[in-house]
Parts: C-alpha cells; structure tokens; sequence
C-alpha cells in the first residue's frame, strides 16, 4: 500500500494549506486582532461541529485498534484528558477570547454556510462510508495542519504578543496531528484490503478532501482580508 500513499501524499502536499494565501496573509503580519477574531469564531463552530465524525468511523468499524483510536481522537477533542488543557474547540474559543471576543459574541454567531459545507462533508463521508475511507478524509487534513499550525503560532506570539496559554490551540496541533496522522495512516494501510476499490476510491477521497479543506480556507481568507 505504500505505493498508494506516496500518491496520496503527493496531491496533499500540492494543496497544502501552509502554501496557501490564509497562511502567507498571517505571517506577513497583514491581518488584525478583529480580522483574526472573525476568523477564531468560525474556526471554533468548525472544530465543534466536525467532532462527530470520529464517532461515525467508531460505529463503523468492528476491529478493536481503530475503535480505540477513534475514541482516543474523541478524548482529546472534547476533553481536558489528553492533547491540551481543554476541549479543542474550547482551545479555540480561549484564542478568539483573547482577541477580543464576548462568550456572547460567540454564542450569538451562527457557524457560515461555508463551514456548515465543510462540516457535512466530512461528517456525512466519515458516517457513510467504509471506515478506512473516514479516517483517510480525516489524514488529509491532520497530515498538513502541524506546519500551518505552527506558521500561525510564530506569527500571532509576535504580531499580536499573546501567551502560549491563549496560543494554545496552534502548539497542541503543532504536535497531536504528527502523532495522530501517523497512527491513521498506519490503520489505513493495515485494513486498505477490506475497503471496496481501494486503488481508485482512495485517490478520490484524497481529492475530494482536499479540495474541501483548500475551498474551507478560500473562505478563512476572505474573513481576515474583508
């Protein structure tokens, strides 16, 4: 199967969101508090909102190794347990907090069509279909973000003087998502076989998600250059 990953790889680094123009605007130091604030709400309704779909790969899947993992991913995305002294998307919350936001402001901010797209995707793919197929949807994303997380890390602690615990989301993520992208890419490997045509229907999905999650940050970049 390897021979299939480095294909797979190969088209998510051509599209990798650390190239993209949401990542370049925030290290170049051009966007502001508000700009970021505007961003760090929507981010966290998509962190939120997206959370389901490792439950969807859980119910999935009968072999004891991805359910584990699955429910390892759950722990550290809802909980204080592991990966982060809070949920993830109250990581995110505690960033756009830190910028400026109202517990109010967010609440009363309904997540944008753009990310309610994004979230049915990924939710809807990983509830229905072949599990190695949501964890692969899954790698996608997970496999780029250490980089750009980290990018945005050095950036926002220089341009903007916040403090690892308001930075928080971007460390945690600088780290869990190598470890976590591993993991999922060796259980993919291990049970590619039972997926039905996995030649050609794991280069879809790499595809398909690829574009979903470059289309999600076409939109984060008109939020911090509008």
């Amino acid at each position: 199967m390897s021979e299939y990953f480095e294909e797979f790889d190969r088209i998510i680094q051509a599209n990798k969101y650390s190239r993209h123009s949401f990542v370049k605007e925030i290290e170049a130091g051009r966007v502001t508090r508000d700009q970021m604030k505007r961003w760090a709400i929507q981010k966290y309704h998509q962190v939120y909102l997206q959370n389901s779909c490792y439950s969807g790969i859980h119910a999935n899947s009968w072999h004891e190794d991805v359910r584990a993992f699955e429910m390892e991913q759950l722990i550290a995305e809802e909980t204080a347990i592991a990966d982060g002294s809070d949920s993830h998307y109250n990581l995110m919350k505690r960033f756009a907090l830190a910028l400026g936001a109202t517990e109010a402001e967010i609440r009363e901010t309904p997540a944008a069509p753009e990310v309610w797209d994004f979230v049915t995707y990924l939710v809807g793919h990983c509830r229905n279909n072949h599990f190695v197929y949501g964890i692969l949807a899954i790698y996608v994303n997970e496999s780029q973000t250490s980089e750009s997380a980290m990018k945005m890390y050095r950036a926002l602690k220089s341009g903007f003087q916040l403090d690892d615990h308001a930075l928080e989301w971007f460390t945690v993520h600088g780290e869990a998502d190598i470890e976590h992208s591993s993991h999922a890419k060796d259980l993919i490997v291990k049970y590619a076989h039972e997926a039905p045509n996995f030649e050609w229907r794991g280069r879809q999905v790499v595809e398909t998600g690829s574009k979903m999650w470059t289309k999600l940050h076409d939109f984060y970049y008109g939020l911090i250059t509008g």
